[in-house]
């Protein structure tokens, strides 16, 4: 039988769908790149923003024709989406009151991410064999599911997986519930396997990846069990690069920063969320932190490491959002000089203390012209700072060669960069290249080559 894998959403969901394939694979499933074509269907979810749930519910519903051309279709849901782990009830066995169920008849199974480890269950009960279970059996965690991944030389691995920040906007904590981080040595090992195999960049997941807190042996790094993981996996040896994602301002202390500054594979690219430049906003999103201790971050990051980039995550138009307070916003953001933004206009997210307790009055419209305004400063920004790399030679990792033969890649700050000169046995490889020409999101550069 034939499967694929819908992935919605953040590197996390990447990370989980790689472990699906490999569970999948364990249950006698062959992948199809074509989920229309296949047999069964899991769409590993997002809900972080209301657009990202109705692209699920649109593809749910084109997946109701496909089952009327081939009545053994199956559709399996998981992800930020998924609540409680089970199948539906007309399959008579472990059933699911998850209520996902209540809002479609198309659904078959759906399973926390945790309870990977019990998807072949839920096969067997579809399919009416046993499908992977005694694989299944001997499996602790979903972390100890091998995960397939899509690039041998740039992959990602979870240290922690739930958020104890409750952030009021955010559905996460509900469905990922609090933190969990994995044990130190594991990760470690994990790491030191994957680098072995061709790894050249590792990142380093979690919802707040830098609240990760798994007590070791030593006793060097008293509060901060975050940037001992980082000083431990520096030391294995064919490591290149070394990321991470997403930090939360408020666990980024002194012994995080010396870790950027001293580790020579710690790339100087950082995603920090802000969110809001206004602080009763951020009171109101219950972000713990102001915006002076945000900027404070920024100032000791910047003097730690003078060619850092950053990058951020805003919302516009949260509730009783004024202009006034979005200015602020926009302020922050000529004040930080950020990299790049992912901005979002709030949508309520059912569930969440926001949806619960705050009217979302910040009209639809006004939320575009913000989310427009702040895309225009931020380009205007980009312009001038990456402008600044044109004539200069940065090391890219070249990850795809592009139709029209051209590479494309990123360096250690994390610029996109597009570039001539290669062909497809550098794939996976760090080349530097002379950047000739920048655009806000791209820059275009010639590979130097060895004549």
């Amino acid at each position: 039988m034939k499967y694929s894998v819908l992935t919605f959403g953040c590197q996390m969901n990447i990370s989980d769908s790689e472990r699906i394939h490999t569970q999948m694979k364990q249950a006698g499933f062959a992948f199809h790149p074509t989920w229309e074509e296949a047999d069964l269907v899991i769409m590993n979810t997002c809900s972080v923003k209301q657009k990202a749930e109705d692209k699920v519910w649109g593809q749910l519903t084109k997946a109701r024709a496909i089952r009327k051309k081939n009545p053994k279709f199956r559709v399996g849901l998981t992800g930020c989406m998924v609540r409680d782990s089970g199948v539906a009830e007309r399959w008579g066995e472990l059933v699911s009151k998850d209520r996902l169920f209540a809002s479609t008849d198309n659904l078959d199974f759906v399973f926390r991410i945790e309870d990977l480890p019990k998807v072949p269950s839920y096969l067997s009960v579809l399919y009416g064999e046993n499908l992977g279970q005694d694989y299944a059996d001997e499996v602790e965690s979903y972390f100890h599911v091998q995960p397939d991944y899509e690039k041998s030389f740039q992959v990602f691995v979870p240290v922690q997986t739930g958020c104890n920040k409750y952030c009021t906007y955010c559905i996460v904590p509900f469905t990922r519930k609090r933190e969990i981080s994995r044990p130190m040595q594991e990760i470690i090992e994990e790491v030191r396997e994957l680098v072995e195999k061709g790894a050249k960049e590792v990142t380093l997941l979690g919802q707040t990846v830098n609240s990760y807190r798994h007590r070791s042996s030593t006793t060097e790094y008293s509060k901060n069990n975050f940037a001992e993981l980082l000083y431990q996996i520096n030391k294995i040896p064919g490591l290149d690069r070394l990321r991470y994602t997403s930090p939360h301002p408020m666990d980024f202390d002194d012994e995080l920063l010396r870790a950027h500054k001293e580790l020579p594979s710690m790339c100087n690219h950082v995603h920090m969320p802000l969110q809001s430049g206004d602080n009763e906003i951020l009171r109101r999103m219950n972000r713990k932190y102001t915006r002076e201790q945000f900027l404070d971050v920024v100032q000791r990051l910047k003097a730690a490491v003078p060619d850092v980039t950053i990058t951020t995550d805003v919302i516009v138009g949260f509730c009783g959002e004024t202009e006034e307070q979005f200015q602020q916003t926009v302020s922050m953001f000529r004040e930080v000089g950020f990299d790049m933004s992912f901005t979002s206009r709030y949508s309520a997210r059912k569930g969440t203390y926001s949806a619960k307790h705050f009217e979302d009055d910040v009209t639809p419209e006004e939320k575009a012209r913000r989310w427009h305004y702040l895309n225009e400063v931020m380009i205007e920004q980009l312009k001038e700072k990456n402008a600044r790399y044109v004539g200069h030679y940065f090391p890219v990792l070249v990850e795809r060669i592009l139709e029209d033969g051209r590479g494309e890649g990123q360096t250690r700050c994390a610029k996109r960069v597009q570039f001539q000169g290669v062909d497809r046995s550098v794939v996976g490889s760090v080349v530097p290249v002379k950047m000739t020409q920048s655009l806000p999101f791209l820059l275009l550069g010639e590979a130097l080559t060895s004549s």
